[in-house]
């Protein structure tokens, strides 16, 4: 009993040590600042939702690319607007040097 009780805490810690070094990976500064560019300057954002106040980033992943579509960081985020709440699904593309290629949002 004594052995699983050890198995199962050190699991627990390596999966939270790991979720962390997996969460900071995704999450550079790089797509930060895009995702803070993206949602203050697209005029098209701007008039599907409004003028957005705040966000909060809900999930995040990586999608590592196919024949038909490339390689692309994506994102689920909760915008604020003045007189309500959304979330917007945001697909940043980059290329190697992670420059800013293009990006897609959706509801």
């Amino acid at each position: 009993m004594k052995k699983f009780i050890i198995f199962i805490f050190i699991g627990l810690l390596v999966s939270f040590l790991a979720e962390q070094v997996l969460d900071k990976a995704m999450k550079s500064d790089e797509d930060t600042q895009y995702i803070e560019k993206i949602l203050s300057e697209d005029s098209k954002l701007k008039t599907d939702y409004g003028v957005i106040q705040s966000y909060s980033i809900v999930s995040k992943g990586r999608y590592s690319g196919s024949p038909s579509l490339p390689a692309h960081n994506h994102y689920k985020i909760r915008i604020q607007t003045k007189n309500n709440s959304q979330v917007i699904f945001l697909n940043i593309f980059k290329d190697e040097s992670g420059k800013l290629l293009k990006y897609e949002y959706e509801d």
